[in-house]
């Protein structure tokens, strides 16, 4: 079964730069890493894999029923208010 499907699609990453994915699909069972440099559509890709970014076209099919970014970065916004014991 397919959990996750992108087809033609185009992300905002800047004012003027796109992340375009042709085609893109993750089947159940199936663990993916996406890896690449600073500025590479990464946090773009996850934020709209979980409603939080915008798709600007194609065709994007989500059959998760949690999706959760989690960024190192919002771990420690998170913890920054907790004084270990």
């Amino acid at each position: 079964m397919k959990y996750l499907q992108l087809t033609k699609t185009q992300f905002r990453l800047s004012d003027t730069l796109c992340l375009h994915i042709d085609d893109l699909t993750i089947n159940e069972g199936e663990s993916w890493a996406f890896v690449g440099s600073n500025g590479s559509g990464k946090t773009a890709l996850a934020n709209t894999l979980c409603q939080e970014g915008i798709l600007l076209s194609g065709e994007l099919i989500n059959r998760f029923t949690r999706p959760i970014n989690l960024s190192f970065e919002k771990l420690q916004k998170n913890d920054r208010g907790r004084v270990a014991a």
